[in-house]
């Protein structure tokens, strides 16, 4: 890819992740969950574009910019913590914030990230992968982190946390590679795929 072409996809992706946040904007100002919200529409936003921010911008390359940043083990477990901003993002302002759900949100994803560098094979379906899977679809199904996000407005939210978290661990702690050269915008499509290979 030359570096017209580069900068012209990161112009895009920006562009369009903040047509995203401007629609998301809109739409819950027209409807009754800026309401619902106890005023905490500002924080609820920013929480939102936080959550939303590594699924997208994942689809437009920001992997390779990280493998080449990330390359110590010890970094790639610990840069997913970086998950639980947008939870003390919302939190802070909200006046929900609770410590136990601020040590999981922070914690978790190291965890699942270091139970992942754990494993010697990276192509290959093991034990630790499943621990992971397992954990991620607990997390979701018994909806554990509905209480970082407590109004019925921002159901999404919790669900982008387990989306990222699936992304961040796995993609962590396989070096990034590959996400490297991803060369579309379906991030998701991507994620779902290359879980599906392991």
């Amino acid at each position: 890819m030359t570096p017209t072409t580069a900068h012209s996809r990161k112009t895009w992706a920006i562009a369009l992740f903040a047509g995203i946040l401007l629609a998301m904007r809109i739409g819950i100002a027209r409807s009754g969950i800026a309401a619902s919200l106890d005023g905490q529409l500002r924080p609820a936003l920013l929480s939102f574009a936080l959550l939303l921010a590594p699924l997208w911008f994942f689809g437009f390359g920001l992997g390779e910019w990280l493998a080449q940043r990330l390359r110590s083990p010890w970094s790639r477990v610990a840069f997913p913590a970086l998950l639980g901003v947008p939870y003390l993002v919302f939190a802070f302002p909200a006046g929900t914030l609770r410590l136990s759900v601020a040590i999981v949100v922070f914690l978790l994803p190291v965890v699942l990230s270091a139970t992942l560098e754990s494993s010697a094979s990276t192509r290959n379906l093991v034990w630790q992968d499943g621990l992971v899977l397992g954990t991620l679809a607990a997390v979701y199904l018994f909806r554990l982190f509905t209480p970082a996000w407590p109004y019925a407005g921002l159901a999404v939210l919790p669900k982008l946390y387990v989306a990222d978290l699936g992304l961040g661990t796995r993609l962590c702690l396989a070096g990034i590679r590959f996400w490297s050269g991803c060369e579309n915008g379906c991030t998701s499509c991507r994620l779902a795929s290359d879980w599906a290979r392991c």
